[in-house]
């Protein structure tokens, strides 16, 4: 039995209680009931497949509550897949332009050279992209639809100022060994392309919220790859592809996690970085 999985979301979610339960109760929640109006049985292959969606989705309403809650100024867009939108084109084209110009090259030559990776689960932007929009007023709504939260990265293509990015999140709801190795891809072509589309006075983070084991902490503290030193050259300025990975279970620990997120956002403006092991480490939050 084929299920529906963002229809089945829509019409389940907003009728749970949701006071004290984390994304997995969630998850749980909506499989039971799910397999309850069922007509006819469902296989566990079929409902594997639709959690980390479910997962998804129900991180993406909460963070939505989340982030206008816990910040003064900051929004979190779900992306769409890289045939819907490459990352880059969030941008505005003048603000890409040397970028776009850099792939062109790369693309004309005679052994043409792409510069590819997935699209990242989501974007962390300043408010105003979303106030300056057709739909400022998603701003004013806890519970906004699910297609209109969930197709936001529409209204956002080709408008954002670099300084309007602050970065790009992953979510981490599969255990798969390959998972780990798309997000480091992610993290390092992304932050290249900051390179040309940022300015050094707004660098671009990546950051993993989810469930890690010790295999994917050592991949997740992998270099910045252009970040290496040449053959022969002292090694100075190394950086962490990825900024930081936080194991985030519920709304509240969401809400913490903003308020920190914002506080680095400007600790970097000053120049007074943290390191990744102190970013994100308090009662609620394990690194």
């Amino acid at each position: 039995m084929a299920i529906r999985k963002n229809d089945e979301f829509e019409a389940i979610y907003p009728t749970l209680n949701l006071n004290g339960l984390t994304f997995i109760d969630i998850v749980d929640r909506i499989e039971r009931e799910v397999v309850k109006k069922a007509t006819e049985p469902i296989s566990q292959g079929s409902l594997n497949n639709c959690r980390g969606t479910w997962n998804e989705l129900a991180f993406l309403m909460e963070a939505h509550r989340s982030v206008l809650q816990s910040t003064e100024n900051l929004y979190l867009v779900k992306m769409g897949s890289e045939t819907s939108i490459r990352f880059w084109e969030i941008y505005q084209k003048e603000s890409r332009r040397k970028y776009d110009l850099l792939i062109d090259i790369f693309r004309k030559r005679e052994e043409p050279i792409f510069i590819r990776c997935s699209t990242p689960d989501f974007v962390v932007i300043t408010r105003d992209v979303i106030q300056d929009s057709s739909i400022s007023n998603i701003l004013q709504n806890p519970s906004p639809p699910l297609k209109e939260i969930n197709e936001l990265y529409k209204v956002i293509k080709n408008k954002c100022f670099p300084h309007q990015v602050k970065g790009f999140i992953s979510l981490k709801t599969s255990n798969r060994p390959d998972r780990r190795y798309q997000i480091l891809s992610e993290a390092n072509v992304t932050k290249f392309a900051s390179r040309y589309i940022h300015n050094s006075d707004c660098k671009l983070r990546y950051d993993v919220i989810g469930e890690s084991n010790p295999s994917d902490r050592e991949v997740f503290s992998a270099p910045l790859m252009f970040t290496l030193p040449k053959s022969g050259n002292i090694i100075t300025s190394v950086e962490r592809a990825i900024n930081s990975e936080v194991n985030i279970k519920s709304g509240q620990e969401l809400d913490d996690y903003w308020k920190r997120y914002e506080e680095i956002i400007e600790l970097d403006r000053e120049g007074k970085a943290v390191s990744p092991n102190a970013e994100f480490v308090n009662d609620n939050l394990d690194l």
